[in-house]
């Protein structure tokens, strides 16, 4: 049986999610982290900014109403 190798930033991705595992670890890896981006953390930090407040959760009527309950 062959063996596969899987890099530590990918084995808790399942429990924690992807992103979320990724983007913590991958903040202390700049080349990891440009591979996994195609760009460096300015670059996505400069992105970020800009869709943001786009994507941002907003209260919604359904929100507000589960709140209630």
């Amino acid at each position: 049986r062959r063996k596969i190798w899987v890099n530590r930033l990918w084995r808790a991705r399942e429990e924690e999610g992807e992103f979320h595992t990724a983007f913590a670890r991958l903040k202390d890896d700049p080349k990891q982290l440009v591979r996994y981006f195609r760009m460096d953390l300015l670059k996505f930090d400069n992105l970020l900014k800009l869709v943001k407040p786009h994507i941002q959760k907003q209260i919604t009527v359904l929100r507000w109403f589960r709140a209630l309950l």
